[in-house]
C-alpha cells in the first residue's frame, strides 16, 4: 500500500460512515468464502477511515469474536512505543492503531486465503514508521501470494491431468485472467498470462491433439542428478556436480548439458530454479516433479539420497493434510 499518512490519508469517509459501511457488510450472510473474504477484506480497508477510539476499539472486539487479530501479541510492545511518543495526540494514536489493526487483519486474511500453498521464507507482517508516515508490506506479501499461486495450479493442479486437458486448464486460466485485466483497465496479470502461455505452448502434443506417449519427461534425466546427490552448492559462488566444481550456475548448466546428459534441450531453468529455491521450475516445490523423478530412478536402479526422499516426503505430507 502507499504510505499511509495521518493528516491526508483516508480522509474520505467520518466515523459515521464508516459504521453504517461496516454494519451493511456485516449483515448480510457469507454463504461463501470467497465472498466472505472479499467482505472482509472490505472491512480491513474501512478501518484506516477511523478516527474515533470507541468505533476503532468496537470493531476490533468483533474481529477478536470471528477469531481474527491472533497476531496481536507481535505488535504490542512495538505499537506502545510508537503511541508513547509525544509528538502523536490523541486523534494520531487512534489513527495508528487503526492502520496496524487493519495491517495485521488484512495479512491473516491473506495468509487464510493461501493456507494450502507451500511457501518457503514468507515474509512476516512488517510495519514502518518516519514521524507521520507509516507503511506496511503488504504488497510484497501479495505479489509472493500470487506468484505462488500461480505456480501451485501449473505443478499441483494442471500438472495431474492428461496434456490435452491440460492446455485446456491453462487456456482457460488464462481467459479468466484477460477478462479480469479488460474488464478494470489494468495490466495485473500481464506478467501471468505471458508466462502461463509460454507453459501451455510447451506442453507436448501431436498434430492431431492425441497426447504423446512419453514415458518420462526430459526433467527426469535432470532431477535424477539432483536425487543422487550429484548437483549441489557447496557455497556461495561454487556449484558442484559430483567433485568438479563451477564459479557459477552456467557454466553448470553447460555441462550438465552438454557433457553429461549430452542433449541439446535446455536445462538451464530446472537447474537454476532447484539451487535458487525459487521458481516455476524448482523441483522442490513439486510434489508432481519430484514424484516422477523418484519413479524414473527407481526404474533405472539410481540410487536416491535421504536428502531428496526427505524433501519429497514432506511435500507429500503437506497436500495430503
Amino acid at each position: 500500500m502507499k504510505p499511509f499518512n495521518l493528516d491526508t490519508s483516508y480522509t474520505a469517509y467520518s466515523n459515521y460512515e464508516v459504521f453504517l459501511l461496516i454494519k451493511g457488510i456485516l449483515s448480510k450472510k457469507f454463504n461463501e468464502f470467497e465472498t466472505s473474504y472479499i467482505r472482509l477484506l472490505s472491512i480491513s480497508h474501512l478501518m484506516l477511515y477511523i478516527t474515533n477510539d470507541s468505533l476503532l476499539n468496537s470493531t476490533i472486539r468483533l474481529l477478536k469474536e470471528c477469531d481474527l487479530l491472533n497476531s496481536e501479541k507481535d505488535f504490542e510492545k512495538p505499537l506502545y512505543n510508537i503511541l508513547s511518543n509525544v509528538i502523536y495526540n490523541e486523534q494520531d494514536c487512534t489513527r495508528i492503531r487503526a492502520f496496524t489493526y487493519s495491517s495485521m487483519f488484512e495479512y491473516e486474511l491473506k495468509i487464510k486465503a493461501h493456507k494450502g500453498l507451500y511457501i518457503k521464507n514468507l515474509p512476516k507482517l512488517d510495519l514502518s514508521v518516519n514521524s507521520r508516515n507509516f507503511k506496511n508490506n503488504i504488497n510484497e506479501i501479495d505479489k509472493l501470494l500470487k506468484k505462488e499461486s500461480i505456480n501451485y495450479v501449473a505443478n499441483e493442479v494442471t500438472g495431474k491431468l492428461e496434456n490435452i486437458k491440460q492446455k485446456e486448464e491453462f487456456k482457460k486460466l488464462i481467459e479468466s485472467m484477460d477478462n479480469v485485466d479488460y474488464q478494470n483497465d489494468t495490466k495485473f496479470f500481464k506478467k501471468d498470462i505471458k508466462h502461463l502461455k509460454i507453459l501451455k505452448d510447451n506442453i507436448l502434443s501431436n498434430e492431431n491433439g492425441i497426447e504423446k506417449n512419453i514415458k518420462h519427461h526430459f526433467y527426469c534425466q535432470i532431477g535424477a542428478l539432483f536425487a543422487q546427490g550429484f548437483i549441489f552448492m557447496e557455497s556461495k559462488n561454487n556449484y558442484m556436480y559430483k567433485n568438479k566444481s563451477f564459479t557459477d550456475i552456467t557454466a553448470l548448466t553447460k555441462y550438465i548439458q552438454n557433457d553429461v546428459l549430452q542433449n541439446k534441450k535446455s536445462v538451464r531453468q530446472y537447474i537454476q530454479n532447484t539451487i535458487n529455491g525459487n521458481g516455476i521450475k524448482n523441483f522442490y516445490k513439486s510434489k508432481i516433479m519430484m514424484g516422477k523423478i523418484i519413479n524414473y530412478c527407481n526404474e533405472n536402479n539410481l540410487k536416491v539420497t535421504h536428502t531428496f526422499q526427505d524433501k519429497f516426503n514432506k511435500i507429500n505430507d503437506l497436500y495430503n493434510i
